[in-house]
């Protein structure tokens, strides 16, 4: 002890010293610190009290009382704070801690109290493997909010940390592409180049980062493109593989909301899809309805979709509440790579509850599909035609290149009959015909008559088909109609 200590600091240390033998540890610490207070920087107490909280530290440690073990740990490292076994004992509490935390769920804890061990010894056994896979716990939940920019983030560091882990860089390949896919949906192809590009570069030997990459590469050269002596490659094409649906909602532009029956035998709608792809090759091709999962050959259909356009990006739409009708079905998706889009069409817990979204989601995560939920909105139903039924009447406004200004089916090419539509409102009024004698209304006739392109249209005649506005345009309003309530389905 230094001689030239005052008699009361030096009585007091050997106070603090005897209750420190005797194990009255509460009481030591408290006149150490008392010690502290009245000579800032004392060396025989700052040392006696750092050895108290980093002994208390590095028992519960052992004991695994975590928490206890990070409080002693923190308060022995303001003591001695480059000391390299206190910072090795704080950084192994708050690594525990943070495991913990994981364990509970508590993701954002658990991050905070990792990035600080890590921070504090860097190389300490497991933190970057668990550090990483925290990240990636939170990559998904922002995933799953649709948040993926920022998901991606967290993988992208998760994957620098551990760069040894193979479930975080496939996460970050799955998510790029999937970011890929969805820029490509909404034809921004230069942004979705770039997710595609880094997605193919992690893994240069998938078929699926090849395939979309060559899709997205194909869409930035423009959208018509004829290729000598083979088919045309067109901006997107759809089929009806059921006209018949379980929901009936209101301005369905398939007029499935008139309970329309039956749906296309694979047979037929092979044959159709097998002459057609001889002719055209669709960027985009979706699966559609009606309901499509009401076709008990759905899976064929995609398996077929798939041989047909293995580089076309492929899809099937579904409102989600029949999936369960077709054994195999997730494993089709994942094998030939084809997405699935459900409409949600209401939020209220009864419908969701049986679209289950949360089990679509762990399915495309097991069987690598990618999955996109689109909410309805008024925009997506909207009144195409007066009147209901018996006395619907085209708006006949004479004015179609207004009409399909505002058309949202505008660019939905559809096959049926075995024909080429330009859209779905023209192609299945056929559907009803019938049903409310609109063969006996005038207003009807002009758009009746019409009847698609067939097998042996040439290369521009398609384009000039598709692509500007036609007579039958004007059979829907020049200027849009206001959306329906999109709570009105009828399950």
């Amino acid at each position: 002890m230094n001689s030239a200590m005052p008699g009361d600091l030096s009585q007091l240390l050997s106070a603090a010293a005897r209750l420190r033998a005797s194990g009255a540890d509460a009481e030591a610490v408290m006149a150490y610190q008392q010690l502290l207070t009245l000579s800032p920087g004392l060396p025989a107490a700052q040392q006696a009290l750092w050895e108290m909280f980093y002994h208390s530290g590095d028992s519960h440690l052992q004991a695994q009382n975590f928490d206890e073990a990070a409080y002693f740990a923190g308060l022995a490292l303001t003591l001695e704070p480059n000391h390299a076994a206190t910072a090795l004992l704080a950084a192994s509490a708050w690594l525990s801690q943070g495991v913990a935390r994981f364990a509970l769920g508590k993701i954002d804890e658990s991050e905070a109290l990792l990035r600080q061990s890590r921070y504090l010894c860097p190389g300490l056994a497991g933190v970057d493997k668990v550090l990483a896979n925290v990240l990636a716990a939170r990559a998904l939940q922002l995933s799953d909010q649709g948040q993926l920019d920022l998901a991606a983030e967290l993988f992208r560091e998760a994957a620098q940390i551990c760069p040894a882990d193979d479930l975080v860089r496939h996460n970050l390949f799955r998510l790029l592409i999937n970011r890929a896919i969805i820029f490509y949906n909404d034809n921004q192809f230069p942004e979705a180049l770039v997710p595609a590009a880094e997605g193919l570069a992690m893994e240069p030997d998938s078929a699926w980062a090849i395939d979309i990459h060559a899709k997205i590469a194909l869409q930035a050269q423009g959208n018509w493109i004829p290729v000598a002596e083979g088919p045309m490659v067109v901006p997107y094409l759809e089929m009806d593989i059921s006209y018949a649906c379980n929901l009936h909602c209101d301005g369905c532009t398939h007029y499935s909301d008139y309970s329309v029956k039956g749906h296309v035998e694979f047979e037929t709608g092979r044959d159709w899809l097998q002459r057609w792809s001889a002719r055209i090759t669709p960027k985009l091709f979706r699966l559609v309805g009606g309901e499509p999962t009401l076709n008990p050959r759905l899976v064929d259909y995609i398996r077929f979709a798939h041989r047909l356009w293995p580089l076309s990006i492929r899809e099937v739409v579904s409102n989600g509440f029949y999936l369960d009708r077709h054994p195999g079905l997730f494993e089709a998706l994942g094998e030939t790579k084809t997405a699935l889009q459900i409409s949600v069409h209401e939020e209220s817990t009864a419908y969701l509850n049986k679209v289950r979204l949360d089990k679509l989601k762990e399915a495309s995560r097991q069987f690598g599909f990618a999955l996109h939920a689109h909410y309805g909105t008024e925009d997506d139903f909207y009144r195409l035609y007066k009147g209901k039924g018996s006395a619907m009447r085209p708006y006949d406004d004479k004015q179609p290149a207004k009409s399909m200004a505002v058309c949202g089916n505008a660019g939905c090419s559809t096959l049926h009959l075995g024909r080429l539509w330009k859209c779905p409102p023209i192609a299945f009024l056929n559907n009803i015909e019938k049903k409310f004698h609109l063969a006996e209304v005038p207003a009807w006739q002009p758009y009746l008559q019409h009847k698609g392109l067939g097998l042996d249209a040439s290369h521009e005649e398609i384009r000039d088909y598709l692509a500007p506005p036609q007579y039958f345009c004007a059979m829907c309003p020049a200027t849009r109609q206001g959306g329906s309530n999109r709570t009105n389905y009828a399950l």
